[in-house]
């Protein structure tokens, strides 16, 4: 288009001057400079789609935060006030409840934001229009904490004393091997240091019982050896009936045995064993079992007789058979046992077609258990039966 251009002037195709300088195009070049540095701020300045979205959902996260962070002081406030008064349990509850304080939270993505002119490449926050529960961490919550690790040391506490008090009752009510059980249990029970005092308590108690028992065991041991059998006796049924085997407490259960291999003990075994099983049937009459103590006081009676124990188990033996109410008592318990068995029984050879061995069944109830509510029972079946027989 240009032959040439020299100066600050260029000719045209046609011979003549052409007005074209190197200061107009010097300017046209910087207005274009100019015309794109306006753009790009107007491009940088105008507003993320997402900021006014984000804008309102930090606010409502705030407002969220606020109103949490108020309900768990609340909280922790009424928790102090229980704690105070030793309601335990609830404020409990409540130091919980401050712990477990939540609050709902928009949640946001972050974006690479590009860089446009002069402004520098960043990051935009974008909403994600999903909200996450979130807890509240404030002082309160160390605070609850604290007083949690107290109270469970308060129960603990109050766990122990109870506990040995318990055991101390069990001890005055004459049943040491249940107090020793408890103590032990409170000593190996494991405690912080604060609550080692515990450990010390039942220790000590727990082996006044040991001592105590090993020394009535020297006692009985002393007596067999200088052949004073009644007393040694005396002694070994009172040790029987406080400590039995002792068999918590190894110290004492070997003291026993060496005992009994006392070549004097023979005599005395005896008597002991009877006394035993005497016992025990005693306690089963205490609660009516005339069953199971008929059976304790039977063997007493024949394994053990000539023993002082032998024949009063053979006296009681004999009062309960003469006893008119033990033996219906003995005979209905008898009877349902047999009779609810053979009815099932009965039920089923029914209900397969085998009616000669269902009546035979209600026949025998009939005649095992006269006058019995069972024998009435039978008696109506059979008659049903008979009557399907004849259909």
């Amino acid at each position: 288009m240009f032959a040439h251009m020299r100066g600050s002037w260029a000719l045209r195709g046609d011979g003549r001057r052409w007005g074209f300088s190197s200061r107009h195009v010097l300017m046209s070049f910087i207005s274009l400079l100019l015309l794109a540095y306006g753009s790009s701020i107007a491009v940088a300045a105008r507003p993320s789609p997402w900021s006014e979205t984000v804008k309102k959902q930090k606010k409502q996260n705030a407002e969220w935060l606020k109103r949490a962070k108020q309900k768990q002081a609340q909280d922790f406030k009424k928790a102090e006030q229980l704690f105070k008064g030793k309601d335990y349990e609830g404020a409990e509850v409540l130091y919980r409840r401050v712990l477990n304080t939540i609050y709902p939270e928009w949640t946001f993505t972050k974006a690479i934001k590009p860089a446009i002119g002069k402004t520098r490449e960043g990051v935009e926050l974008i909403p994600r229009n999903r909200r996450e529960r979130i807890k509240v961490e404030t002082s309160y919550n160390k605070k609850a904490n604290a007083r949690l690790e107290q109270i469970e040391l308060i129960k603990l506490e109050t766990k122990l004393k109870e506990s040995i008090s318990s055991a101390d009752k069990l001890a005055s009510e004459g049943k040491p091997v249940g107090a020793y059980l408890l103590y032990l249990k409170v000593a190996k029970t494991s405690l912080p240091r604060k609550l080692k005092k515990y450990h010390e308590q039942a220790n000590n108690k727990g082996k006044k019982i040991v001592d105590d028992a090993l020394a009535l065991l020297k006692e009985i041991d002393g007596l067999i050896s200088g052949g004073k059998f009644d007393d040694a006796k005396e002694k070994m049924i009172n040790f029987d009936k406080l400590y039995g085997n002792f068999k918590e407490s190894p110290t004492v259960l070997t003291q026993y045995r060496e005992v009994l291999k006392n070549p004097k003990m023979a005599a005395l075994e005896r008597e002991l064993h009877a006394s035993r099983y005497l016992r025990k049937g005693l306690k089963h009459l205490e609660k009516r079992e005339y069953a199971e103590a008929m059976k304790a006081f039977a063997f007493a009676a024949e394994t053990y007789h000539g023993t002082p124990a032998g024949k009063e188990a053979a006296k009681k033996l004999r009062e309960l058979h003469a006893d008119p109410n033990v033996q219906n008592l003995l005979a209905n318990a008898g009877a349902e046992k047999d009779c609810r068995r053979w009815l099932i029984f009965a039920e089923n050879f029914e209900a397969n077609g085998k009616y000669g061995d269902a009546a035979k069944l209600y026949k025998r109830i009939m005649g095992e258990y006269p006058g019995t509510s069972w024998a009435n029972e039978a008696k109506e079946r059979l008659k049903q039966l008979r009557t399907q027989s004849d259909e």
